[in-house]
């Protein structure tokens, strides 16, 4: 199962990525001369580490889901077994195993569930610190942050430290690094006011670069994701209408009088309702008219 699991999943990987290759959901046109974050000096790192831990939060992903398969799996794969077992009951080597497979599978989801409680740690772990790398490399391009109003050898020096804290940090720590605040609580926007300091002399080059390299491929991600999504949403309902109407083809008697059923008591329900009113309404002329 994980051999064909893996094997799923890394081949839709690659279809979806060359679609998006191929066919984006729409053109994004960066112009030439844009540079890419990882040409400037002290963000190469950084980006390096970034696409290092994101692999690694893809394989703890794919891990956990491929677990949760096995889990969701594993009970009725028993039941499954249990009920064959009481089918071969008295047949000696059948009925041993399939007790002996029945208890495989309990054993092998109690194993998974005690020795996995926390399955999300690594897959989330990964993910955040990847993600703290990759805005810690707009924040050298920037010069805001830990980095502001540093020289060129200063920022290399506090980028240095920042990558070792980064990467030796627990979940805890990871979670302590998400707020952009000075060690005073200021945060680094307030600072970047205080500072007063002119701006770079690269400044238009680098907000290009955000501009085109980061916001307009995140906006692209969102796209692409969005059309897959509706595909994916239009196509399982697709199936689901024809199953629909393919059972009902099928099978058309048990929904035709289904049909007549409904009708019937329909009926049967209009019937006293209207003979209930006729009976009252004669009740009443006869009140009216007194006796004879």
């Amino acid at each position: 199962m994980d051999i064909v699991y893996r094997w799923q999943r890394r081949a839709a990987y690659v279809r979806r990525e060359k679609r998006r290759k191929n066919e984006p959901a729409y053109d994004l046109l960066i112009p030439d001369g844009v540079k890419k974050p990882e040409e400037y000096e002290g963000v190469t790192e950084f980006h390096a580490l970034q696409w290092k831990y994101i692999g690694r939060a893809v394989e703890a992903q794919g891990n956990y889901f491929r677990d949760g398969i096995v889990v969701a799996i594993l009970p009725p794969l028993a039941l499954f077994l249990l009920s064959f077992q009481i089918l071969a009951e008295g047949k000696g080597a059948w009925a041993v195993g399939l007790i002996a497979a029945e208890v495989f599978c309990l054993s092998l989801l109690l194993i998974m569930t005690w020795t996995k409680l926390e399955p999300t740690t690594e897959w989330v772990s990964n993910r955040l610190r990847s993600e703290i790398l990759r805005r810690e490399q707009y924040l050298v391009l920037a010069g805001v942050g830990p980095y502001l109003g540093k020289p060129a050898v200063e920022v290399s020096r506090v980028a240095a430290r920042r990558r070792a804290e980064i990467e030796s940090a627990n979940r805890e720590g990871l979670v302590a690094l998400i707020p952009l605040q000075q060690e005073d609580g200021s945060t680094w926007l307030e600072a970047l006011f205080r500072s007063g300091l002119r701006a770079q002399p690269d400044c238009v080059d680098r907000m290009r670069s955000y501009y085109y390299r980061r916001i307009g491929k995140q906006l692209l991600w969102f796209a692409n994701e969005v059309r897959d999504l509706d595909e994916n949403e239009r196509l399982w309902s697709n199936l689901l209408k024809g199953a629909l109407f393919a059972a009902i083809g099928g099978r058309p008697d048990p929904c035709l009088r289904l049909v007549e059923g409904d009708l019937s008591r329909l009926g049967r329900h209009r019937h006293r309702r209207y003979g209930n009113r006729t009976a009252a309404a004669g009740h009443s002329g006869a009140e009216r008219a007194g006796p004879v």
